[in-house]
Parts: C-alpha cells; sequence; structure tokens
C-alpha cells in the first residue's frame, strides 16, 4: 500500500476530518483536469497533471506548460513534456486511459495553431498521434470526445487552448463543419460524430427561439457516462447582443436519440451537469424558483451586495433569499423523472454522486451562499439516504490574481479515485495552484 506520509506534506488547515496530503508541494502552480476524470492511475500508482510556467497572467500562443507524471510510491517524477495546447481550468486535458501505460493530453502545431490530442506510453515514451484533440477519454479506453477546443474562449475562457486570431473561428448560427468530434484510440483516426447543424435539426423545439443569423452555437462540454454508452454534450449560444444561452443534450454513442434534457430557459441559474453512476440519470445544480416578481429581484440585488460587502471585509453578513434556491437535481438523460436531492442541503460547485450512488460529494465557488467570506471553500459530503452533511475539507480557493472574467480563478474539481477510498481536488497555497488528496477510508462507513 502506498504510504503517501512517507513523501508528501500532510494538510492541516481548518482541521479537516479526513487525512488530507498535498502531492504537489513544489513551488510550481499545477492543476488536476477536472472533476469528472481521475487524475489518479488505475493502478492508484501515479498521478497525472499540468504544471503552470506562471499564474499571474493568462496564457499568450505559444506559452508552454508541462504535463507531470508522479509516482506516489516514492514522490519522483516518471514523465514530463511541454505543451503549448492548455488554458488556465482544465490544463492540456491530461487524464488516463484504462492502464496505467496510457496517459492522453493535447499537443499544439505551432505551424499552423491546430491542436491535436496524443496518447503516450509513459513507460517508452511511445506516442500515438490523434486525428483531433482530447477532451474525454471513454471509461473503456476506445475512443476519445472534443468540442473544437480552439473555439471555446468564445464562450467561456480557460477551457480549451491559446491560439491567435480568435476572431477567424467564431460561429454562425448552426455550422455544419463544426461540433463533437470523435477519435478511435487505436488507430487515432476520427470523424464529426455530430455537427451543431445535425443537433438543432434533430431538436427543433429546443432552438426554435433562437434568430440564428444573430449569434451563433458553439459546444461545450462533452461527456462520456460511465458506460461509454451515452454521451452528455452542453451547448452555448452566443448571440450578436452578448446575450448568451446554455442547453444540455445527449445522444448514444453512435451519435443517435438525440434528447434535450435541460434547455435555456430550465438551465438559467443552473451549472455542472454530470452522469450519475447508473449511465441513466444526471446529477446538475439547478435554480429552485419558488417567487418571482419585484420583490425577488430586490432579494437577488441585496444578495449580490451583502456577498460583496462580506467578501471585501472578511465578516459574513450575507443576505440570503430561497425565493431563488440552488439544488441539486438529477433527471433522466432525456430530461424526465427531475427531483430534487437533499432538500436540506443547498447545490453548489461541481457535484457527483460517489460510485455506489449514496453520496453526493461537491465543492462550492466563492460566490455561493455555502462558501467562507475568507476566500476559502468547503468540499461537502453529504448522506443520501440520512440527509446528513459533512464538511470533510475546507480549502483555500483565492488565486493570486484572478485575471480577465475571472479566468485565473482556482476550482477546487474535486474527483473521485478508483472508487470512493479518496478524492483528488485543486485548492492554494497562498495564492499558488497544489494538488491535494483526501484519503475517506472513515468516512465511507457512517
Amino acid at each position: 500500500m502506498i504510504r503517501l506520509d512517507d513523501h508528501f506534506p500532510l494538510y492541516t488547515e481548518y482541521s479537516p476530518l479526513v487525512p488530507v496530503y498535498c502531492i504537489t508541494p513544489s513551488q510550481k502552480p499545477t492543476i488536476h483536469r477536472f472533476y469528472d476524470t481521475s487524475p489518479i492511475s488505475p493502478s492508484g500508482r501515479y498521478f497525472a497533471a499540468t504544471e503552470f510556467p506562471f499564474e499571474n497572467q493568462p496564457p499568450k500562443p505559444g506559452d508552454s506548460a508541462s504535463v507531470v507524471v508522479i509516482d506516489l510510491n516514492d514522490g519522483h517524477e516518471v514523465y514530463r513534456s511541454l505543451t503549448a495546447a492548455w488554458d488556465t481550468q482544465l490544463g492540456a486535458q491530461v487524464q488516463w486511459g484504462t492502464t496505467d501505460s496510457e496517459l492522453f493530453f493535447n499537443r499544439m502545431n505551432s505551424a499552423n495553431w491546430i491542436p491535436y490530442g496524443v496518447k503516450i506510453d509513459i513507460s517508452n515514451g511511445q506516442e500515438l498521434v490523434l486525428e483531433q484533440t482530447v477532451y474525454m477519454v471513454a471509461p473503456d479506453g476506445q475512443s476519445v470526445l472534443s468540442p473544437c477546443l480552439r473555439r471555446i474562449a468564445h464562450i467561456q475562457p480557460g477551457y480549451g487552448v491559446i491560439v491567435p486570431d480568435l476572431d477567424a473561428l467564431t460561429n454562425r448560427g448552426a455550422p455544419n463543419d463544426d461540433g463533437i468530434y470523435i477519435a478511435d484510440t487505436t488507430t487515432g483516426h476520427s470523424k464529426l460524430l455530430l455537427s451543431i447543424d445535425d443537433i438543432v435539426a434533430a431538436q427543433p423545439d429546443t432552438f426554435s427561439k433562437l434568430d440564428l443569423s444573430a449569434g451563433g452555437l458553439y459546444v461545450f462540454h462533452v461527456k462520456w457516462n460511465p458506460q461509454s454508452t451515452r454521451i452528455m454534450f452542453v451547448m452555448r449560444w452566443v448571440g450578436d447582443n452578448k446575450q448568451r444561452k446554455s442547453y444540455l443534450l445527449t445522444c448514444t454513442a453512435s451519435g443517435e436519440d438525440i434528447h434535450t434534457a435541460i434547455n435555456a430557459e430550465t438551465w438559467q441559474g443552473g451549472h455542472h451537469p454530470n452522469w450519475c453512476p447508473d449511465g441513466e440519470h444526471i446529477i446538475m445544480n439547478l435554480v429552485e424558483r419558488t417567487a418571482t416578481g419585484r420583490l425577488t429581484s430586490s432579494k437577488k440585488l441585496l444578495e449580490k451586495i451583502t456577498r460583496k460587502i462580506s467578501q471585501k471585509l472578511g465578516i459574513d453578513f450575507r443576505y440570503n433569499s430561497n425565493d431563488e434556491a440552488m439544488r441539486f437535481y438529477s433527471f433522466r438523460y432525456d430530461g424526465t423523472n427531475q427531483n430534487i436531492l437533499c432538500k436540506p442541503h443547498f447545490g453548489s460547485g461541481h457535484p457527483t454522486l460517489s460510485p455506489d450512488s449514496k453520496y453526493i460529494l461537491t465543492d462550492s465557488y466563492p460566490r455561493e451562499r455555502v462558501a467562507y467570506m475568507d476566500g476559502s471553500v468547503p468540499l461537502r459530503w453529504i448522506n443520501l439516504e440520512t440527509n446528513k452533511m459533512q464538511e470533510i475539507v475546507r480549502i483555500n480557493s483565492t488565486p493570486s490574481t484572478k485575471g480577465p472574467k475571472d479566468s485565473l480563478r482556482i476550482d477546487p474539481h474535486p474527483a473521485w479515485v478508483n472508487g470512493k477510498s479518496a478524492i483528488v481536488f485543486n485548492g492554494s497555497d497562498n495564492g499558488s495552484r497544489r494538488v491535494y488528496i483526501a484519503l475517506l477510508r472513515d468516512l465511507t462507513r457512517d
């Protein structure tokens, strides 16, 4: 068994309920990818991440980060490679395949600024080039999904890659040459699984209120279910009037049986859908609206003002209304069977269900009502049977510099590791990015 305390410092701030170790204790800013993939290899031996060259400014085209792999047995680095295909929130999309010898991430062709994915055997450095980028590797390891990572900056900075002349990559309406891409991880060959035009044509009612001549649709997050049989994907509309709308849709692995799970009206105010372990349902933060009107608008303004003052002073005297409260919702992939989970607790951050579907794990944004006013946020563990909530870790998430559009923020992105024995998450150490692992063995006995 790996002894983390032999090589990594124990994290003790705010008295966590479980053992927590910093697995990137050096001075280099480092993040793991996202909350829907584990940065720990299938055997549990290796940790993979993106190491930034700096963290006080957004990257420019051609700036290189490092993909690093650390052996948790002894804390030594076993692999390192530079890449210019990265950004501040998900790094170079570093993630594992089905074995410790399959590491995926993105590189950049500096001659034409076209990014592409690679599959690396870290034991010998052998590299398979993919014809498209990596966003999420299928759990069965056979294929890779991706939106156009060059275009993501139009809808939200931090999640794609940095290229020059972004204006030339602006979508109009529902293009037929952009959408969801899929690549075979054995051959590297890829194809456009679904174009945005295909998606709109399959769900005309969902997009009927959009004037397609007055803006453009983009694909954002694309996610495999745990069985590698279905895909969820976020579509985002950017209007010429700066209006933005988000939609959640699903389809089969072959791009068929397209459904709208959450339309733009239902999504409003919500965020971060993720597959449940059964591969049929989705968990997501959505707003429960129990009142509307002028009084609700005034309450929302008061919430915003008191939050900003509280954050500035570091003293919590926020006003919170339940007229529009964030909740954990679950629903089927076609949008049916919508339910609120754990009504006593408010939604936040990046929620997932434990592999046995008994617990919710989530973090928080500093702006959300469960966050603290000193720049720290809780990682909450909620028992779905008893509604008992435990704050297992409290971690600072304040960056040294927020950056334009908050693109340099530090999201914990808590991710499950090999069942529910541990989680890995990001945090801030005096403003610098660090990655931590929390061992949950004692919590799983409640």
